[in-house]
């Protein structure tokens, strides 16, 4: 008898299970409806963080996304009443460590504030950790058209420079790092249409279900990733020791290669924004890298590293003056691309002094910090949306404003 009532119990639980996840999947998938449009950043994420040995930084801060999948405000309902510009880059641009109010981002939006032509400024950011020029691009062609900015504004470099360090002074500069376009696509963004995070050709059927989306972000919440930037900023702790503990070098390996991709990722950057009638505006790449560095100041290092640097104990790092002179290598480039196509060139790098005031470890910059960026940056964003609307204003034959790059 008791045998044959556990029997009919695995009975009744394969069936309650056979009936219920078909209708658990349909349920979601209602509930969840396959998005029809690309969105670099989780819409409608909230975030607190607090990286209490990010020196210079006020915490807790809060990290916002918006419906459009920026941090930042909602723009306006109507179009007209307000100028566009978004902001792309990496970590230096996404500012996870310093509150929404205090990222250069937020601020140069309040630097600009109502314009001479009685429209206001919405400034949507769109940076995050390790995003490249590679991951640029690919948003470029899939983006420009969801946010339809009059201004696109580029702080970009050091990612691009840290992938090329990673690979060892021994990796063929000729040969692209091999990225397939699939995960560069799954990089690049939250969301594309048709797919969640989790919905991709090549995983298996139980992958793209909703059930496995739902458990795969409980699991992701409940056990982050050691490469994960937690909200107590643990990971900067781990890879500052992990940097002080690993073997030095102070020769770059060759960069000719890269630095060719990389030329070529910003000409493509600014074609594509000017296939969508939108001004550009680069920005060099500042950091704390330099000769002669105090030991106070190379504590607040974690970054450089050969391999998988912040796994491997004992991992090559590179000297911060090597470093220095990869970062200028990298931002000459930029400079020279602003010349050919006559993008319009913020020199923050020169802008930014390099001490521990404006920067909290190799890059990233404190409050104050991030309120330089934004005074540098907002003067230049403002001629350009002015001369932006002055030469749609003015008849074609009309010259442009003395001082505005040509388009």
């Amino acid at each position: 008898m008791p045998s044959r009532r556990a029997a009919l119990n695995a009975v009744t639980l394969v069936v309650t299970i056979v009936l219920f996840v078909p209708l658990a999947e349909l349920g979601l998938r209602l509930a969840l409806p396959a998005p029809t449009i690309y969105r670099p950043l989780p819409p409608n994420l909230t975030q607190t963080f607090e990286v209490r040995s990010a020196r210079g930084v006020q915490g807790p801060a809060l990290y916002k996304v918006n419906s459009m999948g920026a941090r930042s405000r909602e723009w306006a309902a109507e179009r007209g009443t307000e100028y566009r510009v978004l902001c792309m880059g990496g970590s230096t641009t996404e500012s996870l460590a310093n509150d929404q109010s205090r990222a250069w981002t937020t601020l140069l939006e309040q630097r600009l504030g109502r314009l001479p032509d009685g429209r206001t400024v919405w400034v949507g950011n769109i940076g995050k950790s390790g995003w490249s020029t590679r991951h640029h691009v690919l948003q470029a062609r899939h983006l420009l058209d969801v946010y339809d900015p009059d201004c696109v504004v580029l702080l970009t470099g050091v990612n691009d420079l840290a992938s090329r360090l990673k690979r060892g002074p021994d990796a063929d500069p000729s040969v692209e790092p091999d990225l397939g376009d699939l995960d560069l696509l799954r990089q690049s963004f939250a969301i594309a249409p048709g797919r969640f995070e989790a919905e991709w050709p090549e995983d298996p059927w139980y992958k793209r279900t909703r059930l496995w989306l739902m458990v795969r972000r409980l699991k992701q919440g409940a056990t982050p990733s050691p490469e994960a930037q937690d909200p107590q900023g643990a990971y900067l702790l781990r890879w500052r020791q992990a940097r002080a503990g690993g073997r030095r070098t102070a020769e770059l390996p060759s960069l000719a290669g890269d630095l060719d991709r990389y030329g070529r990722a910003l000409r493509e950057v600014v074609s594509l924004a000017r296939g969508r009638g939108a001004r550009v505006v680069l920005m060099t790449q500042p950091v704390l890298w330099h000769p002669g560095m105090t030991e106070e100041e190379k504590e607040l290092l974690w970054m450089g590293g050969v391999g998988d640097f912040r796994r491997v104990p004992g991992s090559l790092y590179y000297e911060p003056e090597a470093l220095a002179r990869g970062m200028e290598a990298y931002n000459a480039r930029l400079r020279d691309v602003c010349v050919e196509t006559g993008a319009d060139c913020v020199d923050l790098a020169a802008a930014v002094p390099r001490t521990a005031d404006f920067f909290w470890d190799d890059c990233h910059f404190t409050d104050e910090g991030q309120a330089l960026v934004a005074d540098t940056l907002a003067p230049v964003v403002r001629t350009v949306l002015l001369a932006k609307h002055t030469a749609v204003a003015a008849p074609a034959n009309e010259a442009l404003p003395h001082g505005s790059a040509p388009e």
